[in-house]
């Protein structure tokens, strides 16, 4: 591979800009890289651009130079280096596989890897039935029954201290009880010994100030965009004609959101000379899995305007940017000439749905804020929720002040390698059921929150103390958590839309961010910063999930329909991920991943979204609707906890 191979120089001028030729010094080194590490100009790129998202600092963006790329050099190979350590490491120690302490990176190759705050990829597996709703009593680690006085505590001999989790790549010996805070399994930085607590790592509108003052007397109005009933459905009864429809559904109101009529749509799959519109989902050429790419591309129509027909899309060299993904809605214009494929010459853009808009009296008379929260919600190590302890406490002190606080999931993670293993060893409290260990170790954090703050509580699809285990998620049911009777504290599915004050929140728990990280296939894309694409794709597509199939493999397919924008975008769309937290204004709306508060062995962070008064201009109010106009009033701290 040299600097001469033009199909390698036109590749990384597809990704890196077409200025890239003018620039010989830095395209060798380009080419050097690829060569050295066996890339490809594709995977190279999404490298680059995970390098330059963990360079930016507020004040500027990373930029193509040659300094920028030497330095990008020697990460890619300390990267190298740290895998091939760890991959003997394993063979030397037993051959552990991609456990979650075994450092096998997820998603290799696709240049993530950095901005992933577990520090090395999410757990496989899903634990039995059995143990999602109880703990294994047959454990050495379980305290004595709560039911039974006489039943008496197993003697813990030497070997119960040797570590089984698949955290532990060889016997270590784990602290007792009395050693909570000494981390117990893996390695890692004790909570109590974080760097920087309370710090500000990254603020949206910096300009606006920070409210100091007590919380608002009267709570805040809560209005919700959902009918909770809807998802309170069987979960996991699907059946095949019903996905189907609901898929085809899907494409034809995309068609209908342009204006097409039914002779304006073609089927692509039918030869002609002529050009026709074709209106379909992107899919890949293979049931195997495997990332998207120019020559994988397929569109597959739905029954209405194709009979379901898969055709291969060939995309035109005039064609300088796009950006796909499996499951996108999308509309071409295009020829099919006999050669088996549709030509693509342009892609036909969704018009984008309405910003969010309030009659004049509804807009606060003052500023208020709103503490945003992501689970999961204790290190791998232990079971001490000693981040949703010390963020609870900071309400209880006073301070932290806030009308509204949102807690999203997982709370009690079904992934966690402690729960997966039975082993409750550092649990504080006597417990034996999943719920009771969320009413002990959860509830009475989250009931330290003063009353005066309204607290909403969001699942995730690997909490075990919610009967769904599928996205579109019913609400919890906080009697069996005991937090009922709590007027300030409520429950919302996931997603959902709901309006706090004058402000319009959607969010999200499933990580759609990460999965659309990993299945993304562009080309000189609109939005350059990847952080700032991803959530576009959520914005254009009118959906929190647009992505099809899922690679967690956790969709509820027939009710896809409840996570869609319906009449409007939210002003604030949150959308908790594993990748780097951010607060980005993507066409009109604040974007915002408030990260993780517990990454594996270590402390994560949270939201903090200051909102201010709307002052409605003169003539805005003559239709007695205006624009709620959040991305020029909403200041947002990222702050660790």
């Amino acid at each position: 591979m040299t600097t001469d191979d033009p199909a390698i120089t036109e590749a990384l001028e597809q990704h890196f800009g077409p200025t890239l030729p003018s620039t010989p010094d830095i395209l060798a080194e380009l080419h050097s890289i690829l060569r050295l590490y066996s890339l490809d100009p594709q995977e190279l790129f999404y490298k680059w651009e995970s390098w330059c998202i963990q360079q930016n600092s507020a004040e500027s963006e990373v930029v193509l130079t040659l300094e920028n790329v030497r330095n990008f050099k020697k990460d890619v190979q300390a990267q190298l280096e740290r895998e091939v350590r760890q991959q003997s490491r394993v063979k030397k120690e037993g051959g552990v596989g991609a456990t979650p302490g075994s450092g096998v990176k997820i998603g290799r190759g696709t240049g993530l890897d950095e901005l992933i705050g577990m520090g090395g990829g999410i757990m496989p597996g899903t634990p039995s039935p059995s143990l999602k709703r109880k703990l294994n009593t047959n454990s050495s680690a379980v305290k004595p029954s709560l039911l039974g006085g006489d039943t008496p505590t197993p003697k813990k001999r030497p070997a119960d201290f040797v570590d089984s989790s698949p955290l532990s790549q060889s016997a270590t010996p784990r602290a007792s009880a009395s050693h909570l805070n000494s981390n117990p399994i893996g390695t890692g930085t004790p909570f109590t010994a974080r760097r920087n607590p309370g710090l500000t790592t990254e603020t949206l509108n910096p300009h606006l100030p920070l409210l100091t003052h007590a919380p608002l007397s009267t709570p805040l109005p809560l209005t919700a965009s959902f009918e909770p009933k809807k998802y309170q459905f069987r979960t996991c009864h699907m059946k095949p004609t019903t996905a189907s429809d609901v898929l085809d559904d899907r494409v034809d109101a995309y068609a209908e959101a342009l204006g097409l009529g039914e002779e304006e749509v073609g089927n692509p799959s039918v030869v002609r000379m002529g050009e026709c519109v074709a209106v379909g989902r992107v899919v890949g050429d293979s049931n195997q899995g495997g990332r998207l790419n120019t020559a994988s591309l397929l569109l597959e129509t739905s029954r209405r305007y194709g009979a379901g027909a898969r055709v291969p899309l060939r995309l035109a060299e005039e064609l300088k940017s796009f950006a796909f993904f499996p499951g996108q809605i999308v509309a071409v214009r295009g020829t099919n000439a006999g050669g088996g494929y549709f030509a693509v010459k342009e892609i036909l853009l969704l018009p984008p749905l309405p910003l969010a808009a309030s009659s004049v009296d509804e807009f606060a008379e003052e500023g208020y804020r709103i503490a945003i929260a992501s689970g999961p919600w204790t290190m791998d190590n232990s079971l001490l929720f000693e981040p949703l302890k010390e963020f609870c406490g900071r309400f209880e002190r006073g301070e932290e002040r806030a009308e509204v606080v949102v807690l999203m999931g997982p709370f009690i993670d079904t992934e966690h390698p402690l729960i997966k293993n039975g082993d409750f060893s550092t649990v504080e409290a006597q417990v034996e059921t999943l719920d009771e260990l969320f009413r002990e170790c959860v509830a009475k954090e989250i009931l330290r929150i003063p009353s005066g703050t309204t607290v909403l509580l969001m699942p995730h699809v690997r909490d075990a103390c919610n009967r769904h285990a599928c996205f579109p998620q019913e609400a919890f049911e906080l009697k069996s958590l005991g937090l009922s009777g709590q007027k300030h504290i409520k429950s919302l599915p996931s997603p959902a839309v709901f309006k706090v004050g004058d402000v319009v929140l959607g969010c999200t728990t499933n990580d759609i961010l990460f999965h659309l990280s990993k299945e993304e296939l562009v080309r000189n894309p609109t939005h350059q910063n990847m952080l700032a694409r991803l959530p576009s794709h959520l914005i254009s597509q009118r959906n929190f999930y647009p992505l099809f199939p899922s690679p967690s493999g956790n969709l509820d397919v027939p009710y896809l329909g409840l996570t869609e924008f319906v009449e409007a975008v939210p002003d604030l769309l949150v959308t908790p991920s594993e990748l780097k937290g951010f607060a980005k204004v993507v066409d009109g709306v604040v974007c915002l991943n408030p990260g993780v508060m517990a990454k594996r062995f270590a402390a994560g962070g949270w939201a903090r979204v200051t909102v201010g008064r709307r002052e409605v201009r003169e003539g805005e109010g003559e239709g007695g609707v205006v624009e709620n106009r959040a991305w020029e009033r909403c200041r947002v701290d990222l702050v660790r906890i």
